[in-house]
């Protein structure tokens, strides 16, 4: 290569992480730098992506758009070898609150359950979610320890049910944001 650029030895890929859901997009910018690390304006630079069912982008202008779970690599080019990567990880964003563990459960007014109530929030994929509030209230003057929990890498929640005074059917009920 002979044009504009053609001593530049190195690419400067933004950002360098990105994350996000599907459907989303941005666009990626590079830079060439010359032997001294000056900027060099006008060189040709092209984008891919190691893998399209994660991240697509314009080969031309570094737009780029979010396509499905995963972890893939957008890379700046230089005509004359040079690259630089960023790394994007597509999660999906939470869609279910299910009841994983502990319902259904008996016991004398005024206990604690034997089992701790375990639920989960899910993606649409059934991949559990993580980080996500989950609040917790129970009927007829029961108590839950926590009231409030924060779901873990596996998308679980855990939390303990002390059934109200009164006999009869009670009921727990789970909530997120």
């Amino acid at each position: 290569y002979t044009g504009p650029g053609a001593t530049a030895t190195a690419v400067v890929i933004t950002p360098k992480l990105l994350s996000g859901f599907p459907g989303q997009t941005t666009t990626f910018a590079a830079q060439a730098l010359g032997p001294t690390g000056q900027p060099m304006p006008g060189t040709p630079i092209a984008f891919t992506s190691s893998n399209d069912a994660v991240v697509t982008i314009d080969a031309a202008t570094g737009a780029a758009t979010l396509r499905g779970r995963g972890t893939a690599k957008v890379y700046a080019l230089l005509l004359t070898g040079p690259a630089d990567s960023a790394v994007v990880t597509v999660t999906l964003p939470a869609s279910q609150l299910q009841l994983a563990n502990g319902g259904g459960q008996t016991g004398p007014v005024g206990s604690t359950l034997a089992v701790p109530v375990v639920a989960r929030v899910l993606a649409s994929d059934g991949v559990g979610v993580s980080g996500v509030t989950v609040n917790f209230a129970a009927s007829d003057g029961g108590t839950i320890t926590p009231a409030s929990a924060v779901s873990t890498a596996d998308g679980s929640v855990s939390t303990q049910w002390k059934v109200g005074p009164t006999a009869g059917a009670q009921t727990l009920t789970m909530t997120s944001a």
